[in-house]
């Protein structure tokens, strides 16, 4: 079972991927319904079990079919995300061997507890599943190639945009959190300067509940007539992230998706901790942080002004940008994998 974010469960892929392989009967891996294709994809199984996001009864409907469908066919259950509806259908499950985090208010489900500490990075956590079940040999990265037809879903939403072929950067100016996201009009000056010095045509991507937030970066920008929006699903998205010059965006799910690929990438951490939540891939990434954040700055709640982020400024956002692009060509050098602070 695993957690439901893109980029919690990119960073605890290879641990899934060795958990299956450990085991000689089959295994089956949960993920949420918005997973399934990837989960299938990067864990090369078929044997994926879709589990629905919902709120209130309906949320303790979907846990109660979810716990009704494992209970009594498991002898072993590893909670690799060991979140609060996770536990909970662990619990349903009766195996003999329940594993999981020993988290507040959800130890309980488990009866092989692994302590919920906060390593260096948060692979580490998650890589205690393997020590718990006798694997000693670290996994390998993972990386992804997508699959025909989502390269050509990816091809079809640029079409009319774009010319075929044509190279282009990618910009992601939303995340799933608020507090995590650098100011509109910051994107829509380096959005410029990809267009005017890198002769770049910039593909934005997001949900469309995001699109509000493209058209106002869109709106800012002298350029945007070389730009377009696009919003696809995931396996599609892999597809345009693999063919980009560039991804530029704040730490979110899709940086994590273009780190499974080779695209090169320049992400806005902000509040996010670059040594926890870093990608695993080790080349072609760039992560700007600004002022570090004060300890009263915790869940959401900022009190320093988001200095954070805006002590990332367009300059520098810029020039990690004319890097990134000239080390892909061939026309710069520098270290594989960067992290910066650039607030003073």
């Amino acid at each position: 079972m695993t957690d439901h974010h893109i980029g919690n469960f990119a960073i605890s892929a290879p641990v899934i991927r060795r958990l299956i392989e450990h085991f000689d009967e089959p295994v089956d891996t949960m993920v949420d319904g918005s997973l399934v294709e990837l989960a299938r994809l990067l864990l090369d199984t078929e044997r994926v079990l879709p589990a629905r996001r919902r709120r209130g009864v309906g949320g303790i409907a979907e846990m109660t079919r979810l716990g009704a469908a494992v209970a009594g066919r498991y002898h072993a259950v590893i909670d690799v995300g060991s979140g609060v509806r996770s536990s909970a259908v662990v619990a349903c499950s009766l195996a003999r061997r329940r594993i999981g985090l020993d988290s507040y208010r959800r130890g309980w489900a488990y009866n092989h507890r692994l302590p919920d500490h906060a390593p260096d990075h948060v692979f580490d956590r998650y890589a205690q599943m393997l020590a718990a079940i006798g694997e000693t040999t670290r996994p390998d990265f993972l990386s992804i190639d997508a699959p025909a037809a989502a390269r050509t879903a990816a091809a079809d939403a640029l079409s009319g945009a774009f010319a075929s072929n044509e190279p282009y950067a990618v910009v992601h100016a939303g995340a799933g959190k608020p507090h995590r996201i650098w100011p509109a009009e910051r994107f829509s000056a380096v959005a410029d300067r990809i267009v005017r010095e890198h002769g770049l045509p910039v593909c934005f991507i997001g949900t469309p509940q995001e699109r509000e937030r493209v058209e106002r970066v869109r709106a800012g920008m002298r350029s945007a007539d070389q730009t377009a929006f696009v919003s696809v699903g995931i396996l599609p998205l892999i597809a345009l992230l693999e063919r980009a010059a560039l991804l530029f965006c704040n730490e979110s799910g899709p940086m994590h998706l273009a780190a499974l690929t080779r695209c090169p990438i320049v992400a806005i951490y902000g509040p996010t901790s670059m040594a926890h939540w870093s990608p695993l891939r080790e080349q072609g990434i760039t992560m700007l942080t600004g002022h570090a954040c004060p300890a009263e700055c915790t869940g959401g709640r900022c009190v320093a002004e988001s200095r954070c982020l805006t002590g990332v400024s367009i300059d520098d956002a810029a020039d990690a940008v004319a890097v990134a692009l000239g080390r892909a060509s061939g026309n710069a050098t520098g270290r594989p994998r960067e992290a910066r602070m650039t607030g003073t």
